[in-house]
């Protein structure tokens, strides 16, 4: 045993005659504490006075070897304030300097050498004149395994914000927490024994889901599962039940732990998703999605109203979707501009970034533009560009709110799954509009195709005006694709797509029907259709240089006229006279025009006549 000096004895009895005055209640609460809290007490000259077991446990040192000697005997060097302390452990000096306060993180040697890490947390304690030093330790090594005490386990369940219902070994309710009456606003006592199936809304699944539960606890292991519960106040509510079973030391069920969590708008949410991509399936128009994500998102988000916009060029925008939204609001929207100051919607386009502004009377995004929403009671409004997955931003989603503010953090994950439906829709619309026009539309010239004007002919009303349709056929065509090769017919073929777009009327339609077809449908009064004809055949008769070659496009033109009572016959009827009369104009040596009517086509053949004849009395001067 080692033997005491006077100087050690000296400071024991000075440590002693310090216990006493600390008091009974404050050393009762130092040697009672958490039991993986050590307790260490040092005076003014770094002597050591208090030394609980549990800094016994930790350092492997004896209370009666260290009561009375020097701190550094049990902690290390860098407590301390002394700048060279780090440097003291080698040269076996003691540490100078007061302990340093607050909580520090150090290694701590053990009695036999090994080392352990350790937070030390240092708090001065006044005793009349005199200033005491309590450290406590606590064991932070990674092996240490911290157990958490009877008092913070209650803590945390009664704190909790997740409902907590403990259930015996007949699934009977036992203790509920705060957050279950929370929940489901019932209290302990108007649930505790009764069934867990209390908390079941009476929906037809909920018996297939309570045989779930109990085949999974019977089974012992931790799951989850959905429940469709009913409050006390009648409403329903989604729960996800975190169920983990409890097992005595011979594997009887005692009880079940259950742990629930409100997953009500997670469920809104999936659901809207699953709506809006079943919409996106079947058919409906873009305009359509898009409304119906308004109107959806208007039932989850309480007190806002929805507003989609989009943008083909980016300079200006259009409404495509809206529920409640007033209508004046969304017209002040229709084609206007994008820019810096140009709403949140607007600018949340030319920024390609959120724009939330809480008050639009103060807000000088909204300068100019704020008179209509707050005319209609809208206060704030919240904006996220949608951009697709090419960079591209095509519009934007917006939300008006009547009260000033910011958006809740649900609703603005609403907004990220409504833009990313948005998106989708928009994307999907783009590949309508591609497949539509691949089959529609000609991929050489970009004119409508046959396709195209039979749909036009059988789906359309045209008015019941007189109609006149041409069918012209490009002469010798082939030869020249044969002889020439396809590119340079494909080079002739947009230029006589080019020549007559050039010579179209306001309403009028052109579609290439043919490889050297092309069909003109125009409002044109019958009276000029020969005129409109023979411009065509003089613009076409132009010549064109291809690689070096002069062509000059010669084509036959058949027309037909219409002005039956049933726009729909009639334009079957037409097209068929037409290619009727297009027949005529080849058998009459073509790159000239006949009409299907014989009386139109003796009035266009004196037409010829006199025309040829003006031409050859037009140098002789015998005009008149």
């Amino acid at each position: 045993m080692r033997l005491m000096s006077d100087k050690d004895a000296a400071a024991r009895d000075r440590g002693i005659t310090e216990m006493s005055a600390i008091g009974p209640h404050q050393l009762r609460k130092s040697r009672q504490a958490p039991e993986n809290l050590g307790i260490v007490i040092v005076d003014d000259d770094n002597a050591i006075v208090v030394f609980n077991d549990m800094a016994e446990r930790m350092s492997g040192h004896a209370r009666d070897n260290v009561i009375g000697h020097h701190s550094s005997t049990v902690l290390p060097p860098e407590i301390h304030t002394s700048e060279t302390n780090n440097s003291l452990s080698s040269t076996g000096e003691k540490p100078t300097g007061p302990l340093r306060a607050g909580l520090h993180r150090l290694s701590v040697t053990r009695h036999d050498g090994t080392c352990f890490n350790a937070e030390l947390e240092v708090s001065q304690l006044q005793v009349g004149d005199r200033r005491l030093h309590v450290i406590t330790l606590r064991d932070v090594s990674p092996a240490a395994g911290h157990v958490l005490s009877d008092g913070i386990c209650a803590t945390i369940v009664h704190e909790t914000d997740r409902g907590i219902v403990v259930l015996d070994a007949e699934s009977r309710i036992s203790h509920v927490n705060p957050a279950f009456g929370i929940l489901s606003g019932y209290s302990e006592d108007e649930v505790a024994g009764n069934d867990f199936s209390i908390l079941f809304s009476g929906h037809g699944r909920d018996i297939r889901t309570l045989q779930q539960f109990r085949q999974q606890v019977s089974e012992g292991s931790s799951f989850e599962i959905d429940i469709q519960a009913r409050r006390r106040d009648g409403g329903n509510i989604w729960l996800r039940a975190a169920a983990t079973p409890v097992h005595d030391a011979h594997g009887v069920l005692e009880q079940t732990i259950v742990i629930l969590s409100d997953v009500s708008r997670d469920r809104d949410l999936r659901y809207l998703q699953q709506d809006v991509v079943e919409a996106l399936a079947s058919g409906l128009s873009l305009r359509e999605v898009m409304d119906f994500i308004c109107r959806r998102i208007e039932r989850i988000v309480p007190d806002v109203q929805a507003l989609v916009m989009m943008t083909e060029d980016g300079k200006v925008m259009h409404p495509i979707g809206r529920a409640s939204l007033p209508k004046a609001v969304v017209a002040q929207y229709d084609g206007a501009r994008i820019g810096p100051a140009a709403g949140s919607c607007g600018t949340a386009i030319h920024r390609h970034e959120e724009v939330i502004v809480p008050d639009i009377a103060t807000s000088p995004l909204w300068e100019g533009l704020a008179d209509v929403p707050l005319e209609h009671g809208l206060h704030a409004c919240w904006a996220r560009p949608i951009i697709l997955r090419d960079g591209q931003v095509s519009g934007a989603f917006t939300l008006f709110s009547p009260e000033p503010g910011h958006p809740s953090t649900w609703c603005r994950r609403v907004v990220g799954a409504c833009v990313h439906l948005c998106m989708l829709a928009i994307v999907q619309e783009h590949a309508r509009q591609s497949i539509d026009r691949l089959a529609h539309y000609d991929g050489l010239t970009g004119l409508p195709n046959r396709a195209w004007l039979r749909q036009y002919c059988t789906q359309t009303r045209p008015h019941p005006a007189p109609r006149v349709t041409m069918v012209l056929n490009l002469d010798r065509f082939q030869k020249i694709n044969e002889a020439m090769g396809h590119a340079v017919g494909d080079t002739l073929l947009m230029e006589v797509a080019r020549r007559l777009r050039s010579t179209l009327h306001a309403g009028d339609i052109l579609t290439r029907t043919d490889g050297d077809e092309f069909v003109i449908m125009t409002e044109t009064a019958p009276e000029q259709a020969a005129v409109r004809a023979e411009r065509l055949l003089r613009i076409l008769d132009a010549p064109l240089m291809v690689e070096g070659v002069e062509l000059r496009p010669n084509a036959s033109i058949g027309i037909s006229i219409s002005d039956a009572i049933d726009p729909v016959e009639d334009m079957k009827t037409v097209m068929k006279h037409a290619y009727s009369a297009l027949s005529q104009a080849k058998e009459a040596g073509r790159n000239c025009y006949r009409f299907f009517s014989p009386e139109m086509n003796r009035a266009a053949e004196d037409r010829i006549t006199l025309a040829a004849a003006l031409r050859r009395a037009a140098p002789s001067g015998k005009t008149g």
